[in-house]
């Protein structure tokens, strides 16, 4: 994008190494109230206007600019002009027909109906003007694409069509129009004015044309081409440019030394800038100075001359050439300086050597006050030779005074021709200031608006407008102080010096102006001669960088400040964790000390907690910053040569090997060594110490968070997933809006998927690919399109089910509806054959709910799965995020770390709870219950706290401790996405874990394409780096990584490890049936216990179990165990007793049996009684 330096930008706060992210949101929010639009999306801006003129208020202009590098189409968008009165509603004032199209570079002109300017309008409007900008005016205007998104506007300080602070213009005077200098998004800043201006049409101001010089070796035979080209300062306009071109001999001849080439009517054609033209060099090997031809070009149309000659130098090759070099030293304080000057030539000399005078000759300096004067004839440089040493004394001094220069010059040269015959001597006045003198002690210099001179190495070069404009400039460790609170080094701002013109580790003196900008120390140089390289060999030997070894202890700023511009090295190895802002900034953050975990997910929500967490995070991190500050910078390169900055090795990110062409969270750095930077990213509110890198030390990436190739293995006969599908929609996103559009059940709600059919088909192949892989029986998914009953999940699982749907394809548990009322919902898939639907979905349509959660019972159908007959309820849910946040009540953020909404999301889950006991398991006639889904909340934040209480453990943590995480922001990891279990189901749980192959990715890896679609944010469109060498592409095909930004969780249930229980009969008479049965790991089985004639059911023991009835129950199998059963003898009932006289007669026995000893002989008595009552 144009206006790249940025130099001018909203007041910033009080310093952090890095914001919090609450703060970055809070000030993106005031961004957001304060300046309704960011800088024009598609780069065509209003460059300058007036809303009144010299006679009157009708005589108004519009000047519109495409500053990108593409033809914009404008047809169909719209001029609109903000009312003066509050709130400022913006009405249209003119639209621009179809079919109008700017290209690079153009203008167009849009005026009111009283202009009375000269330069002919493109498009005028009516009678209804734009109202002057005055300091409490709601007036402004702004331009809308033909999809109605704001492009650009400026306006009055409370009008809705301004950007950042608005301005006010004058309602009197002799100058009116405003003009665009820069694009901070910042009207005031952005804009100088009331200044006369003559505005451009689309006919726009010619491009100035010129011609380069060449040069090329003559050659001792045949021919070598010396090519020209012409070039335009911008593209050519409609028609192209036109001219003539021809040769012209100089000290060459045509014919003889080149080849005469003359042409007509050429043309660069429309929308290009450049043209060559090629002349033929003939070889010879006769010996000859360097001589010269010229290419002139004549006869222009359609642009401005400005250099109309190209001069075309044959470098003769054929005897050595001689030339002698330039020297610049410090002058010294004492005594005397050698500067010594080397005669050079390009071969070695001949037979006869090469022989010269040569000579000092005064300049700015005169000997022998400021040098020795110095004069030798007849001085030969050796046959086989190539070199001659002159040595010149200079006087050192301690006088303050300006660089002064003495000249050395060769004559009389034989043997050889003379390219530069004269040498400058510079005496650099080293009567310079120290860094630290102008860095002082506090956070700002001492020395602020006075002009020194300060002279140091060259640690990093950042020249250049695509680029920080500047480089950074340290003491040699010989010069500095003593003083630990002073930095060493100090940012040098240049922006009239070019890329390249100073180099890492070249001694380099700088005259400017000492400023603070936004705290930053920074010397200005005025112009380009005020940088001056002193020594141009590799001097970063005598700096050494700081040690840094974190955490830091104390104030962070200050400790940093003292380090300001410093090129430091972190003795500690720092671990990738944060890369969101990767593709947008350009920059990472790394921590000292592993990575660390959100707040709430080891510890309960608290204000001071939280506190103490986030400073000592601080201490902590390190952000690692690319070679600009400017947003989508990757982007304004051309198509093809686009990639984002880090790794760097193979020339920025992109698919390939980890650590070398990509990068994971959790992966790591060693030895980090760059400049420290006060510096925003790019945006108002983003100001942080970060490191810049340099040339001499790359940064290497350790891969320690490898990719998993394959899902974790959880066991268990059924393996059921929870899976959020980052907005799985089918219904296309072509709106720039994040609230209102087509989607939802009610068809007003934005549509947040895709933003094209290219994009869906990305995202339908790697979520089908992780669906397969995972190989559920069952699935709970988040985040699918809510706007039509199926459409959106039958589009993924006939991705899925031809893939891997085979004998047994999924079907979706249908709600036979939308569900709820937001833009996306819950959905429950499984796997037919395997298992089978019990009963139809249920949903809990409570009004606490925003996306309602759905639960379906399952039985275990396939027989030759170990859990056959098995039944068990999953529920899917996906509680209340935790943006949008009010601005007060119990559901606003109350710092304690939870965000927003915590006590909606608790009662959510409360409320869930109470729906399943009441509803949910009466209705499955099973106890076995399994919660999946996104609960926006961390393991220690109180709806999950609800949820233990309630009974339901979280599986991930119960088997996994505080390593479980399914999700990464702002640089910190924790799981929003559970499985968990009720009581019933937890012992029958064989495994569960997450599948890390979305939260430790960088976003770039995911499904949007290298096309900006109509509606899609800048930073959504990927880089393209398909012509860089080796490519540098972010998408993978084939692959499963990062089809979402949470992981998916994976939960085996029911163990298919089996047992053997066997039945035996213990003491008495009877059986118990079967004699033994053959029982899954977990599960339960029965035995019928009967006993046998005379005999009843002592005793059954073994396998944990218990006796109802005649049913024995064992409990969970866990090994191979024994049921017994022991029956015993039924006994006589006891005869009853009364009050009487008893008349007895001798008694008699008998033995029925026969038997009169074994086990179980039986006796009976008889005896006759006389009852007297």
């Amino acid at each position: 994008m144009p206006f790249q330096s940025k130099r001018s930008r909203q007041a910033r706060v009080d310093r952090h190494f890095v914001p919090s992210f609450a703060a970055a949101v809070g000030a993106l929010l005031l961004a957001a109230l304060a300046s309704p639009a960011l800088a024009s999306p598609s780069g065509v801006v209003i460059s300058a206007f007036q809303v009144r003129g010299s006679v009157g208020a009708g005589d108004e202009f519009v000047e519109l600019h495409n500053t990108s590098a593409s033809t914009v189409t404008i047809g169909g968008w719209k001029l609109q002009g903000c009312a003066n009165g509050s709130p400022g509603n913006a009405s249209d004032r003119v639209t621009v027909p179809a079919g109008v199209a700017l290209q690079a570079g153009q203008y167009f002109l849009l005026t009111g109906s009283g202009y009375t300017g000269t330069v002919t309008t493109d498009l005028s409007w009516g009678a209804t003007g734009i109202s002057d900008f005055g300091s409490t005016s709601f007036a402004g205007i702004q331009i809308l694409d033909a999809s109605s998104t704001k492009q650009d506007g400026v306006g009055a300080p409370s009008s809705p069509c301004r950007e950042g602070t608005g301005i006010t213009t004058p309602g009197s005077g002799s100058v009116f129009a405003f003009v665009r200098t820069q694009d901070t998004d910042v009207n005031s800043a952005d804009f100088t004015g009331p200044q006369s201006y003559t505005p451009h049409n689309s006919a726009g101001v010619a491009p100035n044309l010129s011609i380069n010089d060449v040069s090329v070796n003559e050659g001792d035979a045949g021919t070598t081409t010396a090519t020209f080209t012409v070039s335009l300062s911008q593209p050519a306009g409609p028609g192209g440019v036109t001219f003539d071109i021809a040769t012209a001999d100089g000290t060459a001849s045509a014919g003889s030394d080149y080849v005469a080439n003359s042409l007509t009517g050429q043309t660069i054609p429309a929308g290009s800038t450049t043209y060559t033209f090629d002349v033929t060099i003939n070889g010879d090997t006769v010996p000859e100075q360097n001589e010269t031809f010229f290419v002139n070009v004549t006869n222009v149309t359609g642009a401005t001359v400005t250099d109309g000659q190209g001069q075309g130098t044959i470098v003769d090759n054929d005897a050595p050439h001689l030339s002698i070099a330039d020297v610049s030293h410090n002058e010294g304080n004492a005594g005397t300086t050698s500067y010594t000057f080397t005669v050079s030539l390009t071969q070695p000399a001949g037979p006869a050597g090469v022989t010269f005078d040569i000579a000092t000759a005064d300049g700015s300096a005169t000997a022998p006050s400021d040098y020795t004067q110095k004069a030798l004839t007849a001085q030969t440089i050796p046959a086989g030779s190539t070199i001659y040493a002159f040595t010149v004394l200079v006087n050192g001094d301690t006088t303050s005074e300006p660089d002064e220069t003495f000249n050395v010059n060769v004559s009389n040269v034989v043997n050889a021709s003379v390219d530069d015959a004269q040498a400058v001597g510079t005496i650099v006045n080293d009567d310079v200031t120290k860094i630290h003198d102008v860095q002082g002690i506090g956070a700002a210099s001492p020395m602020v608006g006075a002009t020194v001179t300060i002279e140091g190495v060259v640690t990093a070069e950042f020249l250049g407008s695509a680029k920080l404009s500047g480089f950074f400039l340290q003491e040699e460790d010989a010069d500095i102080d003593a003083d630990p609170n002073t930095s060493e080094a100090v940012f040098v701002f240049c922006t009239p010096c070019a890329a390249g013109a100073v180099a890492e580790g070249q001694r380099v003196r700088v005259t400017g102006l000492v400023s603070e900008f936004f705290d930053m120390t920074e010397v200005s140089p005025p112009a380009a001669a005020n940088v001056v390289v002193t020594d141009g060999g590799n001097h970063l030997a005598e700096v050494t960088p700081a040690t840094i070894s974190l955490p830091v202890v104390g104030d962070i700023n200050a400790f940093y400040e003292a380090r300001e511009a410093m090129l430091v090295t972190f003795a500690d190895t720092l671990t990738i964790s944060e890369f969101f802002e990767l593709p947008r900034y350009g920059q990472i953050e790394l921590l000292q000390g592993g990575r660390s975990r959100t707040f709430t997910e080891d510890n309960a929500p608290s204000v001071a907690g939280l506190a103490a967490h986030l400073d000592n995070l601080a201490r902590r991190r390190v952000i690692l910053d690319d070679d600009n500050n400017v947003q989508n910078s990757v982007l304004a390169q051309p198509n093809g040569q686009q990639a984002m900055y880090w790794p760097h090795q193979n020339g920025g990110f992109g698919v390939g090997t980890q650590g070398v062409d990509y990068f994971r969270g959790g992966d790591t750095i060693s030895g980090l060594t760059g400049v420290l930077h006060w510096s925003f990213a790019g945006l108002s509110g983003t100001d942080a110490w970060r490191i810049r890198p340099t040339v001499a030390h790359p940064v290497t990436f350790t891969p320690v968070n490898t990719r998993p190739a394959t899902p974790p293995d959880v066991g268990g006969a059924i393996r059921v997933v929870g899976m959020n599908l980052l907005n799985y929609f089918t219904t296309i996103d072509t709106t720039s809006s994040n609230n209102s559009g087509p989607c939802g059940p009610g068809g007003t709600l934005d549509c947040r998927g895709a933003d094209s059919n290219a994009e869906l088909d990305r995202q339908r192949e790697r979520a089908s690919i992780v669906i397969c892989t995972l190989n559920p029986d069952v699935a709970a998914f988040m985040e699918l399109e809510n706007t039509t009953p199926s459409a959106t999940i039958d589009d993924l699982l006939g991705a899925v089910n031809a893939r891997c749907g085979g004998t047994h394809p999924y079907a979706a548990a249908s709600t036979g509806g939308t569900l709820g009322t937001d833009a996306i919902r819950v959905q429950i898939v499984y796997r037919t054959g395997v298992v089978a639907m019990v009963g139809s979905p249920l949903v809990d349509n409570d009004p606490i709910h925003d996306r309602p959660p759905t639960a379906q019972t399952f039985d275990v159908v396939d027989a030759a799965n170990a859990a056959f007959g098995k039944r068990f309820t999953v529920v899917a849910n996906h509680l209340k995020s935790k943006g949008s946040c009010p601005a007060s009540g119990v559901d606003a953020d109350q710092g304690d770390g939870q965000g927003c909404w915590a006590s909606k999301r608790t009662q959510q889950a409360n409320r869930t709870m109470t729906w399943i006991n009441n509803t949910v398991i009466p209705a499955a006639s099973d106890p076995d219950v399994l919660l999946l889904g996104d609960f926006n909340s961390y393991a220690s934040e109180a709806p999950i706290a609800a949820l233990a209480a309630g009974g339901y453990a979280d599986m991930e943590t119960v088997l996994h401790g505080t390593n479980a995480y399914s999700y990464q922001f702002d640089g910190e990891l924790g799981h929003l996405d559970y499985a968990l279990a009720n009581a019933s189901l937890q012992p029958q749980i064989t495994g569960a874990d997450a599948w890390h192959i979305n939260s430790d990715e960088v976003p770039s890896f995911d499904y949007n394409d290298e096309i900006r679609d109509t509606g899609e944010a800048a930073q959504e469109e990927k880089p393209d780096g398909s012509a860089l060498t080796p490519p540098r592409v972010v998408w993978e095909p084939g692959t499963p990584y990062r089809a979402s930004d949470h992981d998916p969780v994976l939960v085996g249930l029911f163990g298919t490890t089996q047992h053997t229980v066997t039945a035996v009969v213990g003491t008495g008479t009877g059986t118990i049936t079967p004699p033994s049965a053959v029982v899954n790991d977990g599960a339960t089985t029965a035995f019928t216990v009967t006993a046998g004639a005379g005999f009843h059911i002592d005793t059954v023991t073994g396998c944990g179990g218990s006796l109802a009835g005649n049913t024995y129950t064992t409990g969970a199998i866990t090994a191979d165990c024994t049921v017994t059963a022991n029956f015993a003898v039924n006994t006589t009932p006891q005869p009853a007793f009364f009050n009487a006289a008893l008349t007895t007669s001798s008694p008699t026995f008998a033995n029925p049996g026969g038997s009169t000893s074994g086990t179980g002989v039986q006796y009976y008595c008889a005896q006759e009684f006389t009852v007297d009552t």
